[in-house]
C-alpha cells in the first residue's frame, strides 16, 4: 500500500510526518509555502502531482540519495525471439500458452530480458505472478523495490527463507495478501502460520476464515490437529465441518477415528457383495463435529439419509472397502449394480480424490464411464479423474477419447502435455485428412486439440499437417469453422515448437 493510499485512508489529520509524502520533485518546494491549516489542500496537490509524474513516465524518488545499481545477473537472458514471443503472448488471448512458456524458461534457467520486466511487474493474477517470479532476476527485483504496486515481486522472488518482518507484512497487509503469506508460512515456517491464524482467527470475517483453510487444506499435517479439533466449536457451521474434513486426511485423528467407525456400521463389502443401510433419522448434531452436514445442498437430486451416508463413505480412505485379494474393479462394478450404487461410487471417488488413493482413479475413471445418473461431486468425476490420471492410464483412454464424440470433451482434461500416444494418433489422424464427422477421429476432437496441442505435436514439422486440405469455398458452416480451427492449429504448433527450441537449457 503507497503512503498516499494510507494517508488517503486514515486522514491528513494522523500524519505524523508530511514529509512521508514527498514527490521528490519541484512541487514539493511550492507546496511547503502552503500553512499548516492547508494541509488538505497540501495532500491533493502533492497526490496530483504524483500522478502527472506518472503519466510522464516519470517515478518520483523517496530519497533524494542516489539508489545503488542492480546486482549483476548470472543467468542468461530470454532471446530476442523469445522476447518478441513472450511480449506478444502477454497481449493475447493464450494464457495456457503464455503459463507454458514461462514455466519452460524457468526450467532452462532464464530471465525475462529488461525490455520484458515493467510489462511482468504490472500483472495482477496471482497464478501468472508465481509463474514470473523465478524469471525476475536481480534487475527485476530492484525494480521491484522502485515501486510500492510492484513490491509483490519481493515476496515471491525472493529466495525460501522469510523475510524478518513477515509478520508485520502479515498484519497490515490485504486480504490476498494475507493468504499468499500465510501459504509462504506454511511452507517455511509451519508454527509461526499455526500461531498467527490461531491469534487472529476469532477477529476474521467468515469469508478471511474459510480462505486460509482453502490454503490450510493443501497442507495438512499431524501438527495442525488440536487447533482443527479446537474449530469443531466455531460459531460458523461451514468452519466446523470443513475443519472436521481436513481431519478425515489424518487417519490418525480422533475424528477421522470417529468416522470411519460410522462409515463401517452403515456400510460393508463382503463375499456377497455390498451391504448398506441408510443413516437413521433425524440427523445427530454428533454427526456434524465428524463432517457430516445435516442439509442437502442446494441443487443436489439426493435424499438426506443418503447424503447423510455419501459424506460418512467420504471420510474413509477407499482401501478400508478392499477384501484381500480383491481387485478394485470388481469392487465398483458390485456398485454400479447395488441399489445404491450412485451414492457408493460418488463416496469412493470423493474419498480418493480428496486423499490422494491413485490407484483408485484409474479404475474408477471407467466405473464412472459405464455410470449412469448425476453425480453429488463438485465437478463431474470423469472430468477431476482425467485430470488426475497417471501418463500410461492417460495414454490408453486419451486414445479412446479420440474416436468417441459422446465423451471427446475430456480430451480437455488429460494431463498436458498429452501422452505421446494420443499426440501421434492425433496427428496421424489429421494427416489422414480424417476430420470431418462420421470419420475416424472425432469431430470434436479437433476443436479441443487447438488449446492443447501436446509437446510432441510442437516438435514436429508443421508439414505433417500438410495433406489437410484448407478447404473450397463451397463448405458448410461446421466444416468451416474446423478448417479455421485447423490453422489455429498450425499456429500454435509452429510457435511453440519454436518455444521449445528457444529453452533449451
Amino acid at each position: 500500500m503507497s503512503d498516499f493510499v494510507r494517508a488517503a485512508i486514515v486522514g491528513t489529520a494522523q500524519l505524523a510526518d508530511a514529509a512521508s509524502l514527498r514527490t521528490g520533485s519541484a512541487a514539493d518546494e511550492l507546496i511547503a509555502q502552503l500553512g499548516e491549516g492547508d494541509r488538505e489542500r497540501a495532500f491533493l496537490l502533492r497526490a496530483g502531482a504524483v500522478a502527472v509524474l506518472r503519466r510522464a513516465a516519470r517515478v518520483a524518488a523517496r530519497q533524494q540519495a542516489q539508489a545503488q545499481p542492480s546486482a549483476p545477473d548470472a543467468r542468461r537472458a530470454t532471446s530476442a525471439r523469445l522476447t518478441e514471443i513472450l511480449r506478444a503472448l502477454f497481449g493475447s488471448m493464450e494464457p495456457e500458452l503464455l503459463a507454458e512458456t514461462l514455466e519452460r524458461s524457468a526450467r532452462a534457467q532464464l530471465r525475462l530480458a529488461p525490455e520484458l520486466l515493467p510489462l511482468a511487474l504490472e500483472q495482477t493474477a496471482p497464478a501468472r505472478r508465481a509463474l514470473l517470479a523465478p524469471l525476475l532476476g536481480e534487475r527485476g527485483l530492484w525494480l521491484a523495490r522502485r515501486r510500492p504496486e510492484w513490491s509483490w515481486a519481493l515476496a515471491l522472488g525472493t529466495a525460501e527463507a522469510l523475510p524478518a518482518d513477515v509478520e508485520q507484512r502479515w498484519a497490515e497487509g490485504t486480504a490476498v495478501e494475507r493468504k499468499v503469506w500465510l501459504g509462504r508460512m506454511r511452507r517455511y515456517a509451519p508454527e509461526l502460520a499455526r500461531k498467527l491464524v490461531a491469534e487472529a482467527w476469532k477477529q476474521e470475517k467468515l469469508e478471511q476464515r474459510q480462505a486460509w483453510l482453502e490454503v490450510i487444506a493443501s497442507r495438512v499435517d499431524a501438527e495442525d490437529e488440536p487447533w482443527l479439533t479446537s474449530l469443531a466449536s466455531d460459531r460458523s457451521a461451514s468452519i466446523r465441518i470443513a475443519s472436521a474434513r481436513l481431519l478425515w486426511r489424518l487417519p490418525g485423528s480422533e475424528v477421522a477415528r470417529r468416522a470411519g467407525e460410522r462409515a463401517r456400521s452403515w456400510v460393508s463389502f463382503g463375499a456377497d457383495g455390498w451391504s448398506v443401510t441408510l443413516p437413521p433419522e433425524p440427523h445427530d448434531p454428533a454427526w456434524e463435529r465428524e463432517g457430516i452436514a445435516e442439509s442437502v445442498p442446494a441443487g443436489q437430486s439426493i435424499g438426506k439419509r443418503q447424503w447423510w451416508l455419501l459424506q460418512a463413505l467420504w471420510a474413509v480412505p477407499p482401501d478400508t472397502w478392499l477384501p484381500p485379494g480383491a481387485a478394485r474393479a470388481s469392487l465398483l462394478d458390485a456398485a454400479r449394480g447395488h441399489e445404491f450404487g450412485g451414492v457408493l461410487l460418488d463416496g469412493i471417488s470423493g474419498a480418493a480424490l480428496s486423499m490422494d488413493s491413485t490407484a483408485w482413479f484409474a479404475p474408477l475413471w471407467d466405473a464412472w464411464l459405464k455410470a449412469e445418473g448425476p453425480s453429488a461431486l463438485p465437478e463431474s468425476p470423469l472430468a477431476t479423474l482425467t485430470r488426475r490420471l497417471d501418463a500410461d492410464a492417460a495414454a490408453s483412454r486419451g486414445l479412446a477419447l479420440l474416436q468417441d464424440d459422446a465423451r471427446s470433451a475430456l480430451l480437455a482434461y488429460l494431463p498436458r502435455p498429452w501422452p505421446d500416444p494420443v499426440a501421434q494418433g492425433f496427428l496421424a489422424a489429421l494427416k489422414g485428412g480424417r476430420v470431418f464427422p462420421g470419420d475416424v477421429l472425432s469431430a470434436a476432437a479437433l476443436g479441443i486439440a487447438v488449446e492443447l496441442l501436446p509437446e510432441s505435436g510442437a516438435l514436429l514439422e508443421p508439414a505433417v499437417l500438410d495433406s489437410i486440405p484448407r478447404g473450397p469455398v463451397r463448405l458448410d458452416a461446421a466444416a468451416r469453422a474446423q478448417l479455421r480451427a485447423l490453422d489455429h492449429f498450425r499456429t500454435i504448433a509452429a510457435v511453440r515448437r519454436e518455444i521449445a527450441q528457444e529453452t533449451v537449457p
